[in-house]
């Protein structure tokens, strides 16, 4: 029951979108506010906070690589398997790889208290620019668009204000520094504004049309991201070494729907944005059973 109130967040959003409650022009706005300034807030307290160091970040990192690469390769297989066609495949692959870290952060939260907000936190600040890279190349890869630039692309990733915020953390940690109280406490109620207002976003970009008849690539993919690529992550914890926290929050980022953001680069790279918009919609869905499931196990 902890992460039902994280799923009824999500429901209130689509329906205040559905009932046009707000302008749209609001929701960007706070689809703007919250990835520059809150959720960069929230990841940076939740680092920052002094504590124990956590050993064997070469390990997190060689684990997050090798999940990645073992799911691009299922997610290639599949494509083969399926005969999708690459305009498709830019869709199904950002499906398949990417995760919502507003659903992600607020379940840690919820099951996990501080110690999994820092776990998480570490995790994501190395998930995010290797995620976002693998989409640039494999995107790169399938467009018809010549003039789209990876390379600039990817300096954007470099200044993407999750990936700083976690860097800033990190230093701040490690390095024993420390911000003066009125400052933390101020970031500190900054970052609690984040999760509310960033799950509401995620039920704004929800849209039903078009689920009631799923394709076969829809469904293969899908599943592959809400159960295979969790059971992969595991194995990887597993053989790994990771203690038992360490290792369902790592498995707990890695079974997250895709993320909404998802949109923006298929339509970059001039996919198709209406199958984006269906991938992002069925997972998010799904994810209710397979993340409750998945809590549960932990439990």
């Amino acid at each position: 029951m902890a992460i039902l109130p994280i799923f009824l967040l999500i429901l209130t959003g689509y329906a205040l979108a559905r009932a046009k409650f707000l302008e749209a022009a609001f929701w960007v706005g706070a689809d703007r506010l919250t990835y520059y300034v809150l959720f960069p807030a929230l990841l940076f307290v939740g680092i920052s906070k002094p504590g124990e160091s956590l050993e064997g970040l070469g390990l997190i990192v060689l684990a997050v690589g090798a999940t990645l690469f073992l799911g691009s390769g299922g997610l290639w297989l599949l494509k083969r398997a399926l005969k999708v066609e690459d305009r498709d495949y830019m869709a199904y692959y950002q499906g398949g790889i990417r995760f919502n870290t507003f659903i992600g952060i607020s379940m840690v939260m919820a099951l996990f208290g501080d110690e999994g907000m820092f776990y998480a936190s570490i995790i994501i600040s190395f998930m995010v620019p290797l995620i976002n890279t693998l989409c640039v190349v494999v995107l790169t890869l399938c467009s018809s668009q010549k003039e789209v630039r990876g390379m600039k692309i990817l300096k954007d990733i470099a200044k993407n204000p999750l990936i700083i915020a976690c860097l800033l953390g990190l230093l701040f940690r490690y390095g024993e520094l420390a911000l003066p109280d009125f400052l933390l406490s101020f970031l500190t109620i900054l970052g609690r504004s984040a999760l509310p207002l960033g799950l509401l976003s995620v039920g704004t970009a929800l849209s039903i049309k078009g689920l009631l008849a799923p394709t076969t690539p829809l469904v293969a993919f899908g599943g592959f991201k809400l159960l295979i690529l969790p059971c992969v992550a595991y194995g990887v914890g597993v053989g790994l070494g990771f203690e038992a926290t360490l290792l369902w929050i790592f498995v707990l980022l890695f079974a997250l729907p895709t993320a909404s953001s998802s949109y923006i680069l298929v339509r970059q790279f001039g996919g198709d944005t209406g199958l984006m918009s269906k991938i992002i919609t069925a997972e998010t869905i799904l994810s209710t059973v397979s993340l409750t499931l998945l809590a549960y196990l932990w439990a």
